[in-house]
């Protein structure tokens, strides 16, 4: 009797130990992000749900989660949360910079394919005919393009020898290239659909068809230097989502009859460089997709 006695209080705690580490194990993380409100493009819906798919993807490793949106965030209050650490594993999706290392780090794969860095351009229509004629670099340098203030490419426009014309309110872009204040408003190549249908009726804005412009403008999720762990989950599972496909036939679910309505295929390929990648991590290049496949 000592003997089982003894067995039992030996064996009791060891498997008890055991069964709350296993739930230790299985605790829910919680994980926070800007809500998915509601725009035509679905911008912050694709990112939402490409973030999910990642977290989706790991649960079997790092076990359960819960995604908390925050509502009604501006970008500047986004990039304080992010680099305060106000919220942990506070996850955020933006284009790349070499500023954000100091306080910030990154999933190092694409969240859009390289989609961001393919640029067509909307002109006011008594210019088109002009426009179009823009088959090379040297030629775009003649002309000014309009960009909101603070936008992430303005420095690469600028850095190819590119006039730039900054503009306070990006809705103002719009009415400002029908009046002739620049000569292209430029957009990543999922937008134009949608905003023609929107602005259309009150800026009868046409797309120059003559180029494409292309640069490095890789955009990733990001998360305060304090949330590693978080950052190592969602890395392995958007590198999953990435290698099964899984994450490109959503982007194509959503985005397939804009890209196709820019008709890139038509376009000749004007290649800037952009000069902000000095410590970037190369990883995302493999998984860029041409031109033709996006």
């Amino acid at each position: 009797m000592r003997a089982v006695l003894s067995y039992l209080l030996v064996v009791c705690p060891l498997i008890l130990a055991c069964l709350c580490g296993g739930v230790s194990a299985q605790q829910t993380t919680v994980f926070y992000t800007p809500a998915k409100e509601k725009n035509e493009d679905g911008r912050r819906t694709y990112t939402h749900n490409l973030l999910k798919m990642a977290l989706d993807n790991t649960v079997a490793e790092y076990g359960p989660y819960q995604l908390i949106e925050i509502p009604n965030l501006s970008i500047k209050r986004m990039h304080l949360i992010a680099n305060s650490d106000e919220y942990k594993n506070f996850i955020i999706k933006f284009t790349y910079s070499d500023s954000y290392q100091e306080n910030l780090i990154y999933a190092p794969y694409p969240a859009e394919f390289g989609g961001m860095g393919y640029r067509v351009c909307f002109v006011a229509p008594e210019f088109l005919q002009e426009s179009n004629k823009v088959t090379t670099l040297a030629e775009l340098q003649k002309y000014t393009i309009g960009q909101g203030i603070n936008w992430p490419d303005t420095k690469i426009i600028r850095a190819n020898n590119i006039n730039v014309s900054e503009v306070q309110y990006s809705k103002s872009l719009f009415s400002m290239t029908d009046k002739g204040r620049f000569d292209f408003f430029c957009r990543g190549i999922t937008e134009p659909g949608w905003e023609m249908k929107k602005f259309g009726r009150d800026f009868p804005l046409v797309l120059n068809t003559s180029f494409v412009l292309r640069y490095n403008l890789p955009r990733f999720f990001y998360t305060n230097k304090n949330n590693k762990a978080a950052i190592k989950r969602i890395a392995l599972g958007l590198k999953r989502a990435l290698e099964d496909g899984s994450a490109h036939a959503y982007y194509q679910s959503l985005y397939k009859d804009y890209i196709d309505y820019v008709q890139l295929e038509k376009r000749t390929i004007i290649d800037l460089d952009n000069p902000d990648l000095r410590f970037i991590d190369n990883t995302y290049q493999n998984y860029i997709i041409p031109i033709n496949k996006i």
